[in-house]
C-alpha cells in the first residue's frame, strides 16, 4: 500500500515537473517571438523614415529584412506595402504586383485600422497598374470585413475613382 502512495506521489511530481518545463518553453518561445516582432517593427519604422527622407533603395533593403525577422503576417503585410509602393514608383510593375498580392494574402491578420490602411494603399497600387478589377474586388472584400471607420470614406473615394476610370 505504501508503495502505491509513493508511486502516485512520484508520478504527481513528475507531471508537475513536465508541466513546468512545458510552460517554461512556451513562455520562452513567446519572448523570442516578441523580440523578433520588436526588431521587425523597428526595421519597418526605419524603412518608413528612409522613404520619407527620399532614400527608397535603402528603405527597400530594410523592408526585405522585415520578412526575414518575423513570422507576424501583419508586420509582413506592412513591409510588403512599402516594397510595393517603391517598386511601383520606379516602374517595376512585376515586383509591385508580387507585393500587392502578398499584402492581400497577409493583411487579414491585422487589426481593422491597420488592415484598412494596407488595403487602401494596395488598391491605389492596383489602380496605378490599370488593374481596376483587382482593386474593386479588394474594396468589396474589405467593405465586407468591417473596415475601420477612418478608412471607409477613403475606400469609397477609390471606388468612385474606379467607376470614373471605367466610364
Amino acid at each position: 500500500m505504501d508503495y502505491l502512495k509513493v508511486s502516485a506521489t512520484a508520478r504527481y511530481f513528475s507531471d508537475i515537473r513536465r508541466l513546468v518545463n512545458i510552460s517554461f518553453i512556451f513562455f520562452f518561445s513567446l519572448s523570442i517571438f516578441s523580440a523578433q516582432n520588436e526588431n521587425a517593427l523597428s526595421l519597418l519604422s526605419r524603412a518608413d523614415s528612409l522613404v520619407k527622407a527620399g532614400k527608397p533603395v535603402a528603405a527597400l533593403s530594410l523592408y526585405r529584412s522585415v520578412g526575414e525577422t518575423t513570422l507576424d503576417y501583419c508586420i509582413i503585410a506592412q513591409a510588403e506595402v512599402g516594397k510595393g509602393r517603391i517598386q511601383q514608383s520606379v516602374g517595376n510593375l512585376e515586383r509591385a504586383t508580387k507585393a500587392w498580392r502578398s499584402v492581400e494574402n497577409n493583411c487579414s491578420m491585422c487589426p481593422s485600422k491597420i488592415r484598412s490602411e494596407l488595403v487602401y494603399y494596395t488598391v491605389e497600387g492596383w489602380i496605378s497598374q490599370g488593374e481596376e478589377t483587382m482593386a474593386m474586388h479588394l474594396i468589396d472584400l474589405e467593405t465586407s470585413r468591417n473596415p475601420d471607420q477612418t478608412w471607409i470614406s477613403k475606400l469609397e473615394l477609390l471606388r468612385a475613382r474606379i467607376y470614373f476610370l471605367n466610364g
